[in-house]
Parts: C-alpha cells; structure tokens; sequence
C-alpha cells in the first residue's frame, strides 16, 4: 500500500519504495477450476469407475463392502489427476463410514495407485495418515500425531480448531499436492468446529524430509476396503472432485488417424482403435471429431472395449512425432460389441447426394480417453447388406 502521509514525488529525498508499496508478485489472484468432478447422483458407470466386489448406488452415495465371499473391494476413479506443474492440485472425496474394521481390517481413502500415493488408513485401532512411494510407505502418523490439527475435540494446543473429525456420520478428505510433485503433501478434514460451523481444516503435512514425494503427481481417487479375518465392513461415497488451483493456460494439439475400407457391410466393421500410450499417460486425451464419406447409408458407432479380432497399435502414419499420446490401430477386421459399451453415441451418415459421395464431420462431445482401454471407431450400413466403401479420420485431442 502507498505511504500516504507525505506526498509521491521525486522531489521527496525521503520517500522509501520498500515502505511505499507492494512488491511485484507479492498478491497473486487464483481460481479453483474444477478439473473432473465425479457427482454421487450418477449411477456407476464404465465411462467413469472402476470397481470391485459389492458396489451399488444407495440414494444419494455409493455403498463399498466386502463380504465373505468378496472379502477384497473397491470404488475407483476411471481416470488420473490432470496436475500441471507450477500449479497447485486438490482431491477430495466426501465418505461414510458407520462402523470401523475389526481385527486386521483395512480401510483406504485417497489419492493412491499400488506404490504411491498419500490417503487416510482406517483401521480398528483408529485413523492414520499414510504417505507411500517407489513401493513403500514412507510415513504413517497416528491421529494424535498429526502436526498441523489432530482434529480430535480435545480444543488443547494440538487440536487449535477444537473440531473433531467424525466418521461415523460423514467427512470430506481432501489433499493437496504442490511444487511440482516434489514438495509437500497435505491432507484436510471438512468438519465443524467448536463454533459449529463448517470448516475445512489442514490436518498433517508430509514431505518434511529428503525425497521424492510421488512417484507420479496423477493419480486415482480411490476407497479400497480389506476386511482381512474380520467381520463385513463398508463405507459409503459421495461426491469426489480433482481441481487445479490457479488459473491454466494449457497447450494442445489434435493428432489422429485415417482409414478407408471397400468391405463395409451390414454387421459392425472397425475402423480405427485408439488406446494411450503407457509411457504418457499424464497427458490429457478426449475425442474431438470424426469425419466420413461415403457413397451409402451408414451408421457411426464409438465403442468401449469391444472385441477385435486382431490389432497392431502404432504411431499415427499421418506424420505425428513420437511425442503423441495416443497409438491407433488400423489392422482389425472384424469386432464384436456384444461385450462393449456405447462410448460416445451413434451417429448417421446420409449417403449419395445428387450421385456423389457425401461428407460428414461429427463434432465429438468431449470425453477423455481412458488410459487402460481401447475405444473403436466402427461403421455399418443400414439399408443394405452388400459391401460398400467408406473413408474415415478420427482425431483426438491431446493436452499438457
């Protein structure tokens, strides 16, 4: 702020610019922008979960529990984070659980992938927090150990919110991730404090000591629950959320892939598949259009996973560098989609107009890719069943 007891002028020999104003960059004004938001109220879906054992929707949230013949179950985020270096990356998971495992039972409820991850431990002895990398657990911290808020209602010098997390009747977890992945990780409670009012308070910090903090900045939002020798247990979902903190400039291209085939007839035909490569799946892939031409009436169908009866992906022969995200196959001849799943609609292709072929272009609504599944682009005709020709380019985008 300007010194405003003595007037800005040069002629003023006493005027001190560290005492007169604001250092650059000292206010910086962010957004949260919602990145990927996964709503309770939407059934359980292929396009957007992955899950195991017995998993349903009850009302308003997810019901995750085990069982003796399902002693192992999960409710996971199809997709990863979508962090961008220099920014500021936030999960939350809004969770319930009525009672806690018994004996060796487990409870997981984070940001976490196999070897890495940071989340909340559940167990019968009560809460920790879990930091893991590179396969192992870095840091495990008992409530009453947490180094920011022990949340824990005692209101003494540990727990200077006075809040108290709660379980039983239901909390957000959220984390945050900053510094490039290489800084340090904390975990918030959404609780109500000694006021009663509802606060978002920061529980632990990890990252304290040397080292890589993730193996990966993007990971799944998951609820893994291990019943272990105990008896059945289960936690409900809400909502859950991955967002940037900060406004983005991202970059982009749109890469893709071409094929014309003169076999097309009245049974589902591939045209293209696309799947991402395992070494850049931190690239953000969605569909952006299809274009087709052809002489006949045809149908346009994007599929999840269906069944091909041979596949070589490779990188796009259109002349796009390795850096490309995605690999495309343009081998299969035949698919069966009895297995699959609709992935982004079916569309018509009007054929012959005035005696030549017609042209059309179908701007994708935007669905990301998953990065562990094949999407098939395929054609069929609908009023006859003899062979006709068709050419077809499906493009994706591609952003980092």
């Amino acid at each position: 702020m300007f010194n405003k007891s003595k007037p800005n002028n040069s002629s003023d020999s006493s005027f001190d610019p560290a005492q007169g104003m604001t250092a650059f960059n000292e206010h910086v004004t962010v957004q949260k922008r919602s990145q990927q938001v996964w709503k309770s109220s939407q059934p359980l879906s292929r396009l957007r979960d992955r899950w195991q054992g017995d998993v349903s929707q009850v009302h308003g949230e997810y019901r995750v529990r085990t069982s003796e013949e399902e002693p192992l179950a999960y409710l996971t985020t199809l997709f990863r984070g979508d962090y961008v270096p220099g920014f500021e990356f936030e999960w939350g998971i809004g969770v319930r659980v009525p009672t806690f495992p018994s004996v060796d039972g487990l409870m997981q409820i984070g940001y976490l992938e196999y070897g890495t991850g940071f989340y909340v431990a559940i167990e019968e002895a009560g809460v920790q927090l879990v930091w893991k990398s590179q396969g192992e657990i870095q840091e495990v911290v008992d409530q009453k150990n947490w180094n920011q808020d022990t949340l824990d209602g005692s209101g003494d010098e540990n727990n200077p919110s006075g809040a108290k997390v709660d379980f039983q009747h239901g909390t957000i977890v959220q984390g945050r991730l900053v510094y490039y992945g290489y800084g340090f990780l904390s975990i918030y409670f959404g609780v109500r404090d000694k006021t009663n009012h509802f606060r978002v308070v920061e529980a632990h910090v990890f990252g304290k000591r040397e080292g890589v903090s993730l193996d990966t900045s993007n990971l799944f939002l998951s609820v893994k629950l291990n019943q272990g020798a105990g008896h059945e247990i289960e936690a409900y979902v809400g909502g859950r959320q991955m967002s940037l903190i900060g406004e983005e400039n991202r970059q982009f291209r749109i890469a893709g892939e071409h094929r014309t085939r003169s076999d097309i007839t009245d049974e589902w035909t591939p045209m293209i598949s696309v799947q991402s490569k395992q070494e850049l799946l931190d690239v953000f892939t969605q569909l952006f259009s299809v274009e087709v031409i052809s002489e006949d009436n045809l149908l346009v169908g994007i599929f999840l996973e269906p069944s091909l009866d041979q596949t070589s992906f490779q990188e796009s022969s259109v002349g796009h560098t390795h850096e490309t995200a995605m690999l495309y196959d343009t081998e299969a001849r035949t698919m069966d989609i009895s297995d699959s799943f609709v992935f982004s609609g079916i569309t018509l292709v009007p054929g012959k107009s005035a005696g030549s072929a017609r042209l059309m272009k179908e701007q994708l609504a935007p669905k990301r890719l998953p990065e562990d599944s094949v999407v098939t682009v395929g054609v069929r005709r609908i009023d006859a069943s003899e062979e006709t020709k068709a050419s077809l380019v499906m493009n994706v985008q591609e952003e980092w």
